[in-house]
């Protein structure tokens, strides 16, 4: 179809339908234009959030000296940039030191007059010290914002005079309506205590933006709260791995989906430490041996040596004769019994007891001894000890055929949310998209249809009026003239209607 057809076409239409064309191609071409638009607009990011006034403006006009496009929100608290150039944006304020969120860190002191009274210096290092722990807490995941207050009592020069204790209190503002974890709540109470001299953790107090006080929640790793989670980690850990390798094995057996398992362990979280000392007196040995031998020989008659030998006149006693020989014999053994010293520890999380149920699809070609062969397999799965008290239970129950919502597998997450992602584009774009088709197909086709027959109309006119007009010429004629003869005459006598035949012969070729 040619440019000047569809002019023809045009020109041949009524009035009325030549505006409701103008007016189709005007919306067509408004419509292209409004998406061109829409898709070649960037996509804004938040910059920053929950500016102070001054902060922000300091913002906006580096925004404006790099010729950087730019949004404001919440009266002027939240500034976006195109998403591709937030954490550009963000780092190259940062390292001129623009804005730090609204957070003031020991960049106080690089502005620090050396008039500055004592009390206006430690003012200032509490302001520093405040910041630089918000800025440490808020680069945790989940936190968006954070403000630490601290009071910190002056130090006394006397000795024992009861000075006050220092005291710190957090708020923080969540991402997203997330949660933390005790144990990163309790990091940022340790984080705390250990920024500031004599600060101890239970003076510390963390809060949200919703008044709830999380370091209630957040207690040391021996409080039962933190053990108990923990034990139901492992606990349902255990029992899952269980679960999944004997339904595994199972449908291996009995097909996919025709066999469910659950598992309840009873596990023991004491830690418990032994020792014993056992003696063997069957096995003594000799450890030491000591002996002594001692003999005394006989003794020759005489005077008895003293007084009466020695004084005059005096007839001194006899002595004995003679003195028995003697021996004397010591033996001394120690003996050493065997003994064995034995320490041991048993690790918390033994298992006293497992309970196993198995429900598998019954139909027509199960069998009756079937129960027994599947209860055998699955306690040699879960390692079955009697001892224990152990319990396997197998059933075979028909199954529910008609699948439910419930019965799908799930998405992974991350697909999830990699599609809640990318549904706000999908809707815009597609949108956009789909109004563009409906004017293309409901306005612009149907009017270049209309024009197509318009021309085509206005093409065969000529060509239904030459064969009558060239019939009346030859009847009007005189005859005895050739053909070139009359035709000739006939152009002269209407120049238009000739003119119109050989412009239809030209556009036929």
């Amino acid at each position: 179809m040619k440019l000047q057809d569809l002019v023809k076409g045009f020109q041949a239409l009524p009035t009325q339908k030549r505006f409701l064309a103008v007016v189709v191609f005007l919306s067509t071409l408004g419509g292209l234009i409004l998406f061109a638009v829409l898709a070649g607009r960037p996509d804004y990011g938040v910059l920053y959030a929950n500016l102070a006034e001054e902060d922000a403006g300091k913002v906006i006009a580096e925004l404006q000296k790099r010729r950087i496009p730019y949004r404001t929100e919440a009266d002027g608290r939240v500034i976006l940039v195109p998403r591709e150039s937030v954490y550009e944006t963000r780092l190259a304020l940062a390292a001129q030191g623009i804005s730090r969120g609204g957070v003031v860190g020991f960049e106080i002191f690089d502005q620090e007059s050396w008039t500055s009274s004592r009390f206006v210096q430690e003012v200032n290092y509490r302001r520093a010290l405040q910041g630089e722990l918000a800025r440490t807490i808020m680069s945790i995941e989940e936190v968006e914002g954070a403000r630490v207050h601290l009071v910190i009592p002056p130090k006394s020069p006397f000795v024992g005079s009861g000075e006050d204790r220092p005291k710190a209190s957090v708020v923080l503002k969540m991402r997203g309506g997330r949660r933390l974890d005790p144990s990163r709540v309790r990091g940022i109470v340790y984080l705390v205590a250990g920024s500031v001299d004599g600060l101890s953790p239970d003076d510390v107090s963390v809060i949200d933006t919703e008044g709830t006080l999380l370091t209630a929640a957040a207690k040391p790793e021996e409080d039962f709260g933190a053990i108990s989670s923990q034990q139901l980690e492992y606990k349902s850990a255990l029992e899952d791995n269980l679960e999944e390798r004997v339904t595994q094995m199972l449908e291996k057996v009995v097909g996919p989906g025709k066999a469910v398992v659950r598992v309840s362990a009873d596990v023991d979280f004491r830690k418990v430490e032994k020792q014993e000392e056992l003696f063997d007196p069957d096995s003594a040995v000799v450890r030491s041996e000591q002996k002594r031998s001692e003999r005394v020989g006989a003794e020759a008659a005489g005077v008895s040596p003293g007084l009466d030998a020695n004084v005059p006149g005096r007839i001194p006693g006899t002595g004995s004769q003679e003195s028995a020989p003697s021996e004397l014999k010591e033996q001394t053994l120690n003996y050493e019994i065997n003994k064995v010293v034995r320490r041991m520890v048993e690790s918390p999380g033994a298992i006293r007891r497992l309970s196993v149920a198995v429900l598998l699809h019954k139909d027509d070609r199960t069998e009756e001894g079937e129960i027994e062969r599947i209860s055998s397999i699955v306690k040699g799965a879960v390692g079955f000890d009697a001892q224990r008290g152990d319990q396997v239970e197998v059933a075979f129950l028909p199954f529910e055929t008609n699948a439910t919502g419930a019965d799908l597998e799930a998405p992974p997450a991350g697909l999830l949310e990699r599609i809640q992602g990318l549904l706000p584009y999908a809707l815009k774009y597609g949108g956009l998209l789909i109004g563009v088709a409906l004017l293309v197909f409901a306005g612009l086709r149907p009017m270049l249809r209309v024009l197509a027959e318009a021309g085509a109309k206005a093409q065969r006119e000529p060509r239904e009026a030459f064969p009558q007009a060239l019939a009346e010429a030859e009847r009007t004629l005189p005859g005895g003239k050739s053909d070139r003869q009359r035709l000739v005459e006939r152009v002269r006598e209407d120049p238009a209607k000739a003119a119109q035949v050989v412009r239809m012969w030209l556009r036929e070729g």
